[in-house]
């Protein structure tokens, strides 16, 4: 599991926090969009590569940009997501993110970057199917969370992953704690699903993964062992995990 961090006193925690947990927990630092105005200096971009250097951290992120909440001036958000991409090559770290109302923004600071980047993810992703399309088509890998489940919201993230634009083996499965708990239309939902998320994932823990998979199980008529078989081989590639023997 990784834990992300989103300031630089975020990151440092996930870094300590991996550490009491070794091969089970994992960290990835980054200064996220909304909080580049606050917490974006040199001394942080030279913290967070001494955090990099850690081999518990996995990826660089949540990064990128937010042109829908506009917490961070945009051509701040720009430099930062232009740092921490720098460092995700330099390191090889995969890149994790962040894009909101930002897409071809996020296209066009990539694109020079195209031939030694490390693995990119979408994270938590919340956009169109052309937005996925795009990003497939680069190679990147799309964050899916219980952002898929929202009757109103997910019907593009479900058309997607239903007809094959989102191939099974670019999908990332993510909780986006605490935010995004996942929230199945009750004619749909299965009777498991129903109890993790009446028993045991009021805060968007960990467990909620499962329902996701399930939903994307039924979305193309899998067994969700089968879809969890293929997501976790996806994350252990890109973040290297190392099985634990726990």
């Amino acid at each position: 599991m990784v834990v992300t961090g989103l300031k630089m006193n975020g990151c440092k925690s996930a870094v300590v926090m991996s550490k009491t947990r070794p091969n089970i927990l994992y960290a990835a630092v980054g200064i996220h969009p909304h909080f580049v105005k606050d917490d974006w200096t040199d001394k942080s971009l030279n913290q967070i590569e001494e955090l990099v250097k850690d081999p518990c951290v996995v990826a660089i992120g949540e990064c990128g940009l937010d042109f829908n909440k506009d917490y961070s001036p945009r051509e701040l958000q720009e430099t930062a997501f232009k740092e921490q991409i720098n460092l995700a090559v330099r390191y090889k770290k995969t890149l994790l993110v962040h894009d909101r109302d930002a897409h071809q923004s996020i296209l066009d600071i990539l694109e020079p970057f195209t031939d030694a980047l490390p693995p990119v993810i979408i994270h938590c992703f919340t956009g169109t199917k052309d937005q996925i399309k795009a990003y497939i088509d680069r190679g990147y890998y799309i964050g899916v969370t219980g952002y898929l489940c929202k009757e109103k919201y997910g019907g593009s993230l479900r058309e997607a992953i239903k007809d094959g634009t989102l191939p099974l083996d670019k999908i990332i499965v993510q909780t986006n704690s605490p935010y995004m708990t996942p929230s199945v239309p009750q004619a749909e939902i299965d009777p498991i699903s129903q109890t993790l998320l009446n028993s045991c994932c009021a805060d968007n823990e960990p467990c909620t993964l499962s329902v996701i998979v399930r939903y994307i199980a039924k979305l193309i008529s899998q067994e969700p062992s089968q879809v969890a078989d293929v997501t976790t081989a996806t994350a252990m590639k890109l973040f290297r995990f190392t099985k634990s023997e726990n």
